[in-house]
């Protein structure tokens, strides 16, 4: 029983470190992403993108609506948990994907910014994206596995910090921001 136990905190220690590691180097690496943006970029790039912000921000909360952490809390899962979880939050995805690229002429026409309209459609994108990740994080967080999880946190943020900079050369504006969602 002992041994469990040390186990068990041997790999909650590890995964603290790990998870720490992923948190500071994810927002060191994104605040000198930000710093190359804003030399690159204008702020009405970046006030584009915070009108949007909420949207995404508030659609992704309704998405996940639980079943991440249900699935990390419950103590016995089948397959069939996790099929169901994967495709429940996928079809709601897709469902809350299709209400915003519908309204988001409304959208666009509260701010009065009719270049809204395409970059929310595309960025509201990243609702479906995410949803094929949710069983995934909850089986490494439940396997307190946060070394693949650092891993793939950093390395989407690296490749998107670099695109995002890459397109921001280029001359896109707030597209770069779009892409680096």
């Amino acid at each position: 029983m002992s041994f469990q136990k040390d186990a068990l905190r041997s790999k909650a220690v590890r995964g603290l470190i790990w998870n720490s590691s992923d948190l500071i180097f994810n927002e060191l690496f994104r605040f000198v992403v930000f710093i190359a943006l804003a030399r690159l970029l204008v702020p009405e790039d970046f006030g584009l993108m915070a009108m949007m912000a909420v949207v995404i921000a508030v659609s992704q909360s309704i998405v996940a609506n639980g079943f991440q952490n249900a699935l990390i809390r419950e103590k016995n899962l089948s397959p069939d948990d996790y099929s169901t979880a994967f495709t429940v939050n996928l079809c709601s995805s897709a469902a809350l994907y299709g209400l915003i690229f519908l309204s988001a002429p409304i959208f666009a026409d509260f701010y009065d910014r009719p270049e809204l309209v395409p970059i929310l459609r595309v960025l509201a994108l990243v609702i479906i994206i995410n949803a094929f990740g949710l069983v995934q994080r909850a089986k490494l967080t439940r396997d307190i596995n946060f070394k693949i999880l650092a891993i793939i946190n950093f390395s989407s943020t690296l490749i998107s910090g670099v695109a995002t900079i890459v397109l921001a050369l280029l001359g896109f504006g707030v597209w770069s921001l779009v892409v680096q969602h």
